[in-house]
């Protein structure tokens, strides 16, 4: 059992789980934007996740065990090694606009932890960005990559789909910040540290009601789409009501980043 736990709190900390739930989203999108799926975007997809969550978690506490890294963060250290140099060999057979697109998004990640901005700021020390650094790069992830990937343009539908997600993902994302309410400097300026945490909730049921009712005002009517937001709404709103300062330890880790797994195992229950 010891062993069995060990590799959960592994598969959570080195984001894998996370990685999952990114690829979730590009995989439902892929779906809803009628593009062809693509199992090398997709493990690229899962790789730059990986790398580029370790590097915004661990870049700073590595910096400062220096030589005296835990055994730990080593593991995670080389697992996130393997994972950039995997990343590195699949980006061969991308297109250089995927590559391209995935960059940008990639200096955008880097500057939340890497002084980019004048004086040597980043991003993290801009107060209330992160939630929103968060949603923008999943949601351009999931929607703009495979239309870049394509080569296809945008329609009005692939529009309202980036937004869904963008306010899908700043629901998703508010537990995390109620959870990590106490930890969090006050400089970050978090939505609990400025509204509080119940109406950080309302906030996020707010959002993830709006990207469910958006889906109506989408030119063509799908009926497994309409289900999907609902899904996707329900969970999210079950999840933002138990979330709290002091939750289960999975609450967030877990069982928050597996509804967008959930929305694809239900996608692929009705289409597949």
């Amino acid at each position: 059992m010891a062993v069995l736990r060990a590799l959960f709190d592994f598969y959570l900390k080195s984001s894998v789980h996370v990685a999952l739930a990114v690829c979730a989203l590009q995989w439902a999108a892929t779906v809803f934007l009628g593009l062809e799926f693509s199992p090398v975007l997709m493990l690229f997809t899962f790789l730059a996740a990986v790398s580029g969550y370790n590097f915004v978690k661990y870049a700073e506490r590595a910096r400062w065990y220096h030589k005296s890294l835990p055994t730990e963060l080593k593991t995670i250290q080389i697992f996130s090694l393997v994972c950039f140099l995997a990343l590195i060999g699949c980006g061969l057979f991308l297109p250089f606009n995927t590559l391209a697109g995935f960059g940008l998004l990639s200096l955008l990640t880097m500057a939340y932890v890497v002084p980019m901005l004048p004086q040597a700021k980043t991003l993290r020390t801009l107060a209330g960005i992160k939630i929103f650094v968060v949603a923008l790069v999943w949601a351009a992830t999931a929607v703009v990559i495979p239309l870049w990937h394509a080569g296809v343009l945008p329609t009005a539908d692939g529009y309202l789909l980036f937004v869904q997600l963008f306010l899908t993902v700043f629901a998703l994302t508010i537990p995390f910040e109620i959870r990590d309410l106490q930890v969090d400097g006050l400089d970050l300026k978090t939505l609990p540290q400025a509204f509080g945490v119940q109406k950080s909730r309302y906030l996020g049921i707010a959002a993830v009601l709006l990207a469910a009712i958006l889906e109506g005002f989408k030119d063509d009517f799908v009926w497994y789409s309409n289900i999907y937001w609902l899904l996707i709404a329900l969970l999210t709103v079950l999840g933002l009501l138990r979330s709290k300062t002091e939750q289960p330890p999975y609450l967030a880790a877990f069982w928050i980043e597996a509804i967008p797994v959930a929305g694809l195992l239900y996608l692929y229950v009705v289409i597949f």
